[in-house]
């Protein structure tokens, strides 16, 4: 299986809020999970070059807030859209000992989502539908630890 969590936060503006300047914090957080499938190449090497994929469920969020003068923070809007995603990988794996194996990959990622915007509106809170759809391409290092070998 495969579990992803990645994430970022940013705030710019002044660090004491005077004369109405605010500061904006600008937030997400990105989650993958789901079962993997790897097929590995020269299986008696110590190096064994490796094709992959996966399909998993996706979980993101994006949100914006603004201080004001006083520590007042104001939302200024939420995405989050729930989805399914699909990541193709490559790469070998280096077996240090029988039981483990250090695992470099180049990483091709797409997923679609759909969920809910919310934002204020006329003195209240409105919610639209909001679809997305996103790529991903990237290296990973992983650790694996095999059983049975």
């Amino acid at each position: 299986g495969m579990l992803q969590l990645a994430g970022w936060v940013n705030t710019t503006g002044p660090k004491t809020i005077t004369n109405g300047d605010p500061r904006q914090t600008n937030s997400t957080f990105s989650l993958f999970i789901g079962p993997k499938l790897d097929y590995m190449f020269l299986p008696d090497s110590m190096v064994r070059p490796f094709i992959g994929a996966a399909i998993g469920l996706v979980r993101q969020t994006y949100s914006v807030e603004q201080e004001t003068v006083g520590s007042v923070t104001t939302n200024i809007g939420e995405i989050g859209t729930t989805g399914v995603g699909l990541l193709a990988r490559g790469g070998i794996r280096w077996f240090l000992t029988p039981g483990f194996s250090i695992d470099p990959a180049l990483v091709f990622g797409i997923n679609t989502g759909t969920g809910s915007t919310e934002y204020p509106f006329r003195g209240g809170r409105r919610s639209d539908d909001t679809t997305a759809t996103g790529y991903s391409i990237g290296l990973s290092l992983a650790f694996s630890g095999w059983i049975g070998i």
